[in-house]
């Protein structure tokens, strides 16, 4: 006689990634948004996992599925023209200049 398995398989599930997780999906990067993004900068794979601190894996993927928030972040900072080397103090005085700036052009 068989051994029955101790889960039944409709009760297994892939987990789901951490990037997909977010409970709001408009902080999501899309695939076509990540793929504009990369265009835009005229970023090669490998010069774009460098820049976000990625692996040209993930690059991929992002590229084939969206990404999360935080890569979104990443993309958006690095757009902006922030790198790892900026102090905090520099971050602080841009997103100063950033806030003023919205305020005058709503």
């Amino acid at each position: 006689m068989a051994r029955k398995s101790a889960t039944k398989s409709a009760d297994v599930r892939a987990p789901q990634k951490r990037d997909f997780a977010s409970g709001d999906a408009s902080l999501r990067i899309s695939a076509a948004d990540f793929v504009a993004w990369q265009d835009r900068l005229g970023l090669s794979n490998n010069a774009a996992a460098r820049a976000i601190f990625a692996s040209p894996n993930s690059i991929a993927i992002y590229r084939a599925m969206g990404a999360g928030p935080d890569v979104a972040l990443r993309c958006r900072a690095v757009e902006l023209g922030i790198s790892a080397g900026d102090s905090w103090q520099f971050i602080e005085r841009a997103g100063k200049l950033l806030a003023q700036y919205r305020a005058l052009h709503p």
